[in-house]
């Protein structure tokens, strides 16, 4: 984050957790807090918050967006999701505003994406919420293929299904020449929303 100049966490050779970003750097403090506001303990997610020497006193001339940033503890509230184990090691689930409700459940579209992303087919993956009269919203995935690469949209879905629950296995599987992305090589999501009204609809 550029509002933490911008490292929080790091991974010491002796010191190393796979799967997570490490543990905070001295002097730096970070919690995860639900959305009660409560403090949450290890292996529960919630948002990570982070206060130290390294994160920024303010949005220059913008009091309003500097104090809807900071909670009354001085954290500022990344807007990431998370959660820490027992020893402090940071593991990041999701962002917040990119939260999918699915028949009442939080779900965050990057389980889903890292679970496409081991297909060997498939290069990159993303996925955003359709809204849905019975359920709130479902999954639909985008993909980029491996060059040369060909798949069955229903043998994508088999392959999520072998590890995620039902109700995380996206409703359509959509092949992309290639993912919008910024300048920095980021998938922009919301450039995706507009194609959700195009056909190719893939029904499991």
């Amino acid at each position: 984050l550029t509002e933490t100049a911008p490292v929080t966490n790091w991974t010491l050779p002796e010191c190393e957790r796979r799967g997570t970003v490490g543990q905070p750097l001295p002097g730096v403090e970070q919690i995860i807090v639900g959305e009660d506001g409560q403090r949450h303990g290890p292996g529960v997610d919630g948002e990570i918050r982070i206060r130290g020497g390294n994160v920024m006193a303010g949005y220059f001339k913008q009091p309003e967006a500097t104090a809807a940033v900071f909670d009354e503890m001085g954290y500022f509230r990344t807007g990431d999701m998370g959660r820490m184990d027992d020893e402090g090691f940071l593991s990041i689930t999701g962002r917040i505003k990119e939260m999918l409700i699915i028949s009442g459940e939080n779900v965050f579209p990057r389980e889903m994406e890292e679970v496409l992303n081991r297909h060997p087919s498939i290069s990159d993956a993303a996925v955003i919420g359709q809204q849905d009269p019975s359920r709130g919203e479902v999954p639909v995935a985008f993909i980029e293929l491996i060059d040369g690469a060909e798949i069955d949209p229903s043998e994508v879905r088999k392959f999520c299904r072998e590890v995620l629950p039902p109700f995380k296995v996206p409703r359509e599987i959509r092949v992309l020449d290639a993912l919008p992305r910024n300048p920095t090589g980021k998938i922009q999501r919301r450039a995706l929303i507009p194609m959700l009204e195009q056909s190719g609809r893939e029904d499991v």
